[in-house]
């Protein structure tokens, strides 16, 4: 009966996770981000940008997640790094200049179950990036 259950639990609440290897930083290069530095750091939440431009990545972390998301997220953070200081403006930077090529319809449920707890932008944060990002992969503005 056990098994039942958490099969049926699964089923309908495990979000799939396609992890990948860590891209590495040769393959992050080839999206343009004005040459910041890049810093690895497994002791960091998945990643962000300091104060001086540089970008930090936990390369645990992001090895959970697919490798087009975690281009995406590197992405965001070199929005970040060019004055897109709001996590909503971030995402349409990195949008604009990787996803509306790259991601799927997976990774946008994947990015999505990674914002579910983010509310330190706000008590709707994660919630009101995840919709702007499902609207613009629908096409809308």
């Amino acid at each position: 009966m056990k098994k039942i259950g958490l099969c049926i639990f699964l089923l309908f609440f495990a979000i799939p996770v396609h992890a990948s290897p860590f891209v590495g930083i040769p393959e992050l290069r080839k999206i343009d981000c004005s040459s910041r530095s890049i810093e690895l750091n497994n002791h960091i939440d998945i990643a962000d940008s300091i104060n001086n431009g540089d970008i930090r990545l936990n390369p645990r972390d992001m090895a959970k997640i697919s490798e087009t998301l975690q281009k995406f997220i590197f992405a965001h953070e070199c929005g970040h790094t060019k004055g897109y200081f709001r996590e909503l403006s971030a995402d349409l930077y990195a949008w604009q200049h990787y996803g509306n090529k790259h991601l799927t319809r997976e990774d946008l449920k994947e990015y999505c179950y990674l914002l579910k707890d983010d509310t330190e932008n706000g008590p709707h944060g994660g919630a009101d990036r995840c919709k702007q990002m499902t609207n613009l992969f629908n096409g809308k503005k």
